[in-house]
């Protein structure tokens, strides 16, 4: 009776023990499909801050491209009003020349009128390419040694007689410790006549513009300083804003895009030099840059 009860127990013993590892084996794959399960509940987790940042990326893109899109509907708005004047301009000096009692004089001074106009069409067309072409991934700064004597005294021959015509002095001077320098010679010299075309637009007669270039702790420097209508203090935080307004205005009847003082801001930025300008409304302004000299011989 005895041994029966004990093999009994041990029966039901062995059976526990047995249940007991099943037990502890499906503990164990539980555990293990719990560890699973944390794994990519952090991935998961890691996924989802990942596409908040995302999407917070592409909210401040859509926010940016939006923008943008304004800005060039403004920019474009602005174009074709300016086109507009000397547009029309153009055609009602052309039907007058058909007129048959012009004397010989008067029709020479509706095709200089007719000139002037265009060369205003142009200069605004030739500002929207430039435009597009320096907000775009295709702009490009081809750097080479180049000399910066000959780029000064090309953008002073360029402009003396542009300022000759409004009454006004252009003068240089040039460091001669400034030679060869590593840029791109073309998109800088865009720069500085830019810069001397913008102190002649808003200069009046008989004032006199400076153009200076030197060589200064490792950059080259160059100035050009006006006697025009200077800028006030808000007026040089965003001076070189795309398509900024200004308060001073063309002296000669000339046009202005607002975007002259940004393509030079693009090319000095794309050379990593800097631009600034220091000016006193009333009194005249001195815009200048300075880009690294890389090579020291």
């Amino acid at each position: 009776m005895f041994n029966r009860k004990s093999e009994s127990n041990k029966l039901e013993l062995t059976d526990c023990l047995e249940n007991l590892k099943k037990l502890e084996f499906r503990i164990d794959k539980l555990q293990q499909i719990i560890e699973r399960l944390k794994i990519k509940t952090a991935d998961l987790v890691k996924i989802n801050k990942e596409l908040e940042v995302e999407k917070f990326k592409l909210q401040e893109k859509m926010k940016e491209l939006e923008e943008l899109h304004e800005k060039k509907e403004e920019f474009f708005t602005m174009y074709i009003h300016d086109v507009k004047n000397p547009a029309g301009v153009i055609k009602n000096l052309a039907d007058l020349l058909d007129s048959y009692d012009l004397t010989f004089e008067e029709q020479k001074e509706i095709i200089d009128t007719i000139m002037r106009a265009s060369d205003k069409i142009v200069k605004l067309t030739s500002d929207v390419a430039k435009s597009i072409a320096y907000e775009s991934d295709f702009f490009i700064v081809n750097i080479e040694p180049s000399s910066f004597k000959e780029i000064i005294e090309n953008c002073y021959v360029m402009n003396k007689i542009k300022a000759k015509a409004k009454g006004q002095d252009l003068i240089y001077s040039l460091d001669e410790n400034l030679d060869y320098v590593e840029m791109d010679s073309d998109k800088i010299t865009e720069a500085i006549d830019n810069l001397i075309d913008n102190a002649i637009k808003f200069s009046h007669i008989g004032a006199k513009i400076q153009l200076d270039a030197r060589r200064e702790k490792g950059y080259a420097i160059v100035e050009v300083t006006d006697e025009g209508q200077g800028l006030t203090i808000d007026e040089i935080k965003n001076a070189f804003g795309k398509g900024t307004t200004l308060s001073s205005k063309p002296t000669g009847n000339e046009i202005s895009t607002g975007l002259g003082l940004w393509i030079v801001k693009k090319i000095i930025d794309e050379h990593h030099g800097k631009i600034w300008v220091d000016s006193i409304k009333g009194e005249g302004s001195t815009f200048a840059f300075k880009i690294p000299i890389r090579n020291q011989n």
